[in-house]
């Protein structure tokens, strides 16, 4: 059996530094939507991740099997497939295979024809 049980998701400690610089109301105010944005993208993070352990408990609370994980399962491969179409569509799927030690190198018809083709990409991606 399979132990998903782990840390609660926590957010990263941050250091405050405290400065004694003189601000004037523009950099106050760019420095406050800033520091909004900053707080909204983490604040969005720490959820997600929270919602991916609630998701990974429920799921090892069934030993990884039953219904609600094929589901899951189904929805992890359609999320994959379309991540492998898109970085095929642009081209990037081969920059990817570099970094790894696996240098591809299509032809530009065949770069033509990922760019164009939505089914050739689609056959690429469910190759087994």
């Amino acid at each position: 059996m399979v132990s998903a049980l782990a840390q609660p998701v926590k957010p990263a400690e941050q250091v405050l530094v405290d400065l004694d610089v003189p601000a004037c109301p523009e950099m106050v105010q760019a420095i406050s939507a800033s520091h909004t944005v900053e707080t909204h993208q983490l604040r969005e993070s720490l959820e997600r991740r929270a919602a991916d352990q609630r998701l990974r408990d429920e799921m090892a609370r069934y030993d990884f099997s039953g219904e609600r994980y094929q589901q899951f399962e189904n929805e992890l491969a359609r999320y994959g497939m379309s991540v492998l179409r898109g970085w095929m569509y642009t081209g990037n799927i081969f920059k990817l295979t570099a970094t790894r030690k696996l240098f591809l190198a299509p032809t530009d018809a065949e770069l033509e024809e990922l760019y164009r083709d939505s089914a050739a990409r689609e056959e690429l991606a469910i190759m087994k």
